[in-house]
Order: structure tokens, then sequence, then C-alpha cells
């Protein structure tokens, strides 16, 4: 008999397999933050664009901190749409940017999918991974603790803006 719970724990253990990890990237968009405004009267245009603008520059001056080869070209602000609460912004990635490639590229050709993903969640390989980075024989790290600049980054946007504006942060970049 199929049951929500059968179908729940099907795709949930179809999602941990590499397609279904694939799959799931190609149907679910990379929206990252999302800023609602509470008014969209008189110059809220220009407001919300100033704030849009603010936020990209608060995520780089994080981002970059961490990842240096990060553009701030890479930050894609959305239109506002509206929402039950007033304004809602998209502040998302070019996924192009997020995509590295893997020191050990025998092993992980597709490279690395989410570079900015994997300094928020860090990583542990176990061990040593060689590979030629730069033309150079390279020895990887073994593992990296999780970083919170993204909190960080929306921190200080909703220090700002917190009485007119309110970002939140993507589950996928909570540490």
């Amino acid at each position: 008999m199929l049951t929500d719970k059968y179908i729940r724990d099907l795709i949930e253990e179809y999602s941990k397999t590499p397609d279904g990890k694939k799959k799931i990237k190609e149907v679910i968009p990379h929206r990252r933050f999302v800023a609602e405004y509470a008014s969209d009267g008189g110059d809220a245009g220009r407001q919300i664009d100033e704030m849009c603008k603010d936020m990209r520059d608060i995520l780089y001056n994080h981002i970059k901190e961490v990842i240096p080869s990060f553009q701030i070209n890479d930050i894609v602000i959305s239109r506002p749409t509206r929402s039950e609460s007033g304004l809602s912004v998209y502040i998302q990635f070019d996924k192009a940017s997020l995509r590295r490639k893997s020191l050990y590229e025998e092993k992980y050709p597709e490279g690395i999918h989410d570079i900015v993903r994997l300094f928020v969640t860090g990583y542990s390989t176990g061990n040593d991974t060689w590979g030629v980075w730069h033309g150079k024989p390279t020895r990887g790290l073994r593992g990296r603790s999780g970083n919170d600049f993204m909190e960080r980054a929306v921190n200080e946007f909703n220090d700002k803006y917190g009485d007119v504006a309110r970002a939140t942060l993507d589950e996928a970049y909570q540490e």
C-alpha cells in the first residue's frame, strides 16, 4: 500500500543519491536571501533599489573575505514581487559562479557545485587529497570548519534596515 510515509521515505532516499542531488539542483531555484519590505508607497522603488544594492555590497564584502575569487557581479538581485507582508526581493548567486574545479578531478570530475555553501558548512575528507592546482602538485586540506560569514552579512543588513526591511538566510546557507 502506498502511504505518505513510504513516498516521503523514497523521495528522501533518492535525494541522497548523486542523481537525486543533481535533479534537485536543476528543479529548485537558487534563492538564498529573501528581503521583505513592509511598505511600498512613496519612494519605495528607489529605497528598495538602494537597500538591495547595499545588501549585495554587504554580502560581497563578507564573501570575498573567505572566497577572494568571488566577484560582485556573481550576486543577482531579482525584481521586487508582492507578498503577504509587502514586497519581496530575492538575492541569489549566479549558478556558474558557485562552481569550482576539484583538486582531485579523476574522482570528482564535476567539481564543487556550490563553493559558498562548502565554506559555510565546512567539510572533512578524512584523507589527504592530492591533485594538480595551477600546474603544481598540491595537497588539499583534510577539512575546514564551517564559517558564519553569510549569517554575519544578513545580521549586518538587518541591524541597518531592520525597522524597514528584513533579510533571511536560505536554509542551505545556515551553518
